[in-house]
């Protein structure tokens, strides 16, 4: 199966335990929504104060332990890309990836 990714520096709290709600949370969703309607399988990777994985009926979140997950986002982005997408590094906010 088609797999799409979201890279987001937070979609949930750090600790995962409920999702923010706001303009661009939204549009994670809605896109996440959207991409699963498409037939991708779809995860959001965001920073985290420790791991954690959520499941939906949509599309999964995994945080990923960050350093100073409330100091340094561009930093944080970056080492979820190292972690996670070594060959998916862009200078965005949100970055999109599809398999």
């Amino acid at each position: 199966k088609m797999k799409f990714k979201i890279i987001d520096w937070r979609f949930y709290h750090f600790d995962g335990s409920q999702r923010f709600i706001g303009g661009i949370e939204t549009y994670i969703q809605n896109l996440a929504e959207l991409t699963k309607e498409l037939g991708y399988d779809t995860t959001i990777l965001q920073c985290a104060v420790k791991n954690f994985e959520i499941k939906t009926k949509n599309y999964d979140v995994l945080g990923v332990k960050t350093p100073n997950t409330k100091i340094n986002e561009k930093k944080n982005l970056k080492l979820l890309n190292m972690k996670k997408f070594k060959n998916f590094i862009r200078k965005c906010h949100i970055k999109f990836k599809f398999e």
